[in-house]
């Protein structure tokens, strides 16, 4: 770095290499809201090379999927953004709504419906806190929409591990946030995989793969 860079905020979500040169030799930081694909489409091989889990998190992260693994599961990621982001009045985390047919969607594009192996698709959902187990234990009774075998919760206390699990997941069903973005892109996207978001969340301001799926819902989650 040769000067004290310029720090810019959300609002160059968008930027593109061609937008740099009007900083000329500047160093430029980009701070905030960083779930914008167009910041760094033109580095995305470097920006890969740097943003990689250390081997005691992808050793964890292992563990965590090795019972599914074992059994031939495909791996399906769901995050969902809740905790004290229910409060937050920017955050706008989506709700149950968008969950159920991001669900119905997702089989849809792994060929549930008529797959043999449908027995061998698990959902394996991750959330914050005790908010995110309570919200996952009410959905998992009667009829809800984790009612049946197919859904674990593999929320933990640690949200780098989560986020290591997450990324290890053949598929993601992602939340509204820079967590769930970076989930997916370092994840599914790299493999190949399905990857659903909320498009109301996500759309405008920020740029995201060409290959991801977008589910718009009005629906807001709450506590």
């Amino acid at each position: 770095i040769k000067s004290k860079p310029i720090r810019a905020g959300h609002h160059l979500n968008n930027f593109e290499e061609r937008d740099l040169k009007k900083y000329g030799d500047q160093d430029l930081e980009v701070s905030d809201f960083m779930q914008s694909y167009g910041n760094f489409r033109h580095v995305k091989d470097e920006v890969l090379d740097m943003l990689t889990f250390n081997e005691e998190y992808l050793k964890k992260a292992a563990r965590v999927l090795e019972p599914f693994r074992r059994e031939s599961y495909i791996v399906v990621g769901v995050h969902a953004r809740r905790g004290d982001k229910l409060d937050c009045d920017y955050c706008d985390a989506p709700g149950d709504e968008y969950y159920v047919k991001a669900i119905k969607e997702m089989k849809e594009k792994l060929g549930w419906w008529t797959n043999p192996r449908r027995d061998k698709i698990k959902f394996l959902v991750a959330s914050e806190g005790s908010e995110g187990k309570r919200w996952f234990d009410e959905n998992k009774e009667g009829n809800g929409m984790f009612a049946s075998d197919e859904f674990e919760y593999i929320g933990s206390s640690d949200p780098m591990l989560d986020l290591a699990v997450l990324s290890s997941c053949e598929h993601i069903i992602a939340s509204g946030g820079t967590y769930s973005w970076w989930a997916a892109f370092l994840g599914a996207t790299q493999t190949g995989g399905v990857v659903i978001h909320s498009g109301r969340l996500w759309s405008g301001a920020y740029e995201n793969p060409r290959e991801w799926m977008s589910i718009d819902e009005s629906s807001r989650a709450t506590g």
